[in-house]
């Protein structure tokens, strides 16, 4: 094994950062990555490059299987390679990839899409990756019964119609974007938790010391019968087929990132707090998950990466702006009654409206449109 970048403090974590394939602006954002890291001496150690290289010659890299990070492999090397964790950075066209995969278990703690950054944004870029990285890395521990790992499962209409069925999957996507927020809570891939069945527990993709540590979340909604603007949830989580929580929680219907914020505050609740973690800067959490909605190709994921952002931050005219422009978009796709539309975009008039009457609104500043 290659010498270590000793760091100072409890229990630093040994990372090493990798550049999948050839590209120049992958290969900038690793070396400023790695200086950051360096910076974290108390919390990171990380392996050198020159013992990267070294070992990337001498033995054949096998953690990605068709694209995708092989959990068993990235056990077997990181044993290895003596190191807690992998970060794998590649550039596909103008997307940078940002996957993070822990050797104790073989978890995924991170995986982000961002726009290819410019010559100017790369060190805002690399402040934001290692923010998350310092996130998602102290929420791994070495005993899985501290473990607090979520699988979020369908959610289903329980109206007598359909109308509400277009609902299951944004209300899934904002609950998974608003718990990946809560500190120490790991939320499992969707590929993991899809196919089970709620009498047999876990599914093999799954290592096995976590498999009696994650909880799976689902649940049913419904409309307010005296308020059919409020929608009710229903969750329940299970661990080992046993019931371990039973939430009930109302919102608006227009509203799910706020209801999606409270589900995942009460699921973090529910499980328990975790001592000793790292949490990110909400600017920085805020700003890289507006990136990663423009980075992503599905309406659903990119607005629940808004809703997270404007629920970070409340107060900032620009995540509001940009979370009302992908509702409009995602209404045109998805489309709900004439009433609820026209409440929508009230709704609308009104939040404009007050940026206007502010003060210090610009308006090609604050919304991009030349007046």
């Amino acid at each position: 094994m290659g010498p270590l970048l000793r760091a100072e403090g409890p229990q630093p974590r040994r990372i090493a950062v990798l550049e999948l394939g050839e590209a120049s602006v992958a290969g900038s954002l690793v070396a400023l990555l790695e200086t950051r890291l360096l910076e974290q001496e108390d919390r990171v150690v990380l392996l050198e490059r020159s013992a990267v290289d070294r070992l990337l010659r001498e033995q054949e890299l096998g953690l990605m299987t068709e694209g995708e990070i092989d959990s068993d492999a990235a056990v077997q090397t990181g044993k290895l390679w003596g190191v807690d964790a992998f970060c794998l950075i590649s550039q596909n066209k103008k997307i940078l990839r940002i996957q993070m995969v822990d050797t104790w278990y073989g978890i995924r703690m991170m995986d982000v899409s961002l726009p290819l950054p410019g010559n100017q944004e790369i060190t805002r870029t690399a402040d934001m990756i290692t923010g998350r990285l310092l996130q998602q890395l102290s929420t791994v521990t070495r005993d899985p019964d501290e473990l607090r790992m979520i699988g979020i499962l369908d959610f289903k209409s329980m109206e007598p119609s359909d109308r509400l069925d277009d609902l299951a999957r944004p209300i899934r996507t904002a609950i998974e974007q608003q718990a990946q927020l809560q500190p120490g809570l790991l939320v499992a891939e969707r590929e993991q938790v899809q196919p089970i069945l709620a009498e047999r527990g876990l599914v093999n993709a799954f290592p096995e010391r976590i498999r009696s540590s994650v909880v799976l979340v689902d649940g049913e909604f419904h409309l307010d019968a005296e308020n059919p603007d409020q929608l009710k949830l229903f969750l329940q989580g299970r661990r080992n087929g046993v019931q371990v929580f039973r939430l009930e929680i109302d919102g608006g219907l227009n509203d799910l990132e706020r209801l999606s914020f409270r589900v995942a505050l009460e699921i973090s609740k529910a499980l328990g707090s975790m001592d000793s973690l790292q949490k990110m800067d909400p600017e920085l959490e805020a700003e890289m998950l507006l990136a990663q909605s423009k980075a992503s190709r599905d309406m659903s994921s990119s607005l629940g990466a808004l809703a997270a952002a404007r629920a970070l931050m409340p107060d900032e005219q620009t995540y509001e702006v940009e979370w009302l422009t992908a509702q409009v978009s995602y209404r045109k796709e998805h489309p709900f009654d004439a009433e609820r539309i026209r409440n929508f975009f009230h709704r609308c008039e009104r939040i404009i409206l007050s940026f206007i009457e502010s003060p210090d609104f610009d308006p090609e500043e604050d919304l991009n449109v030349p007046f």
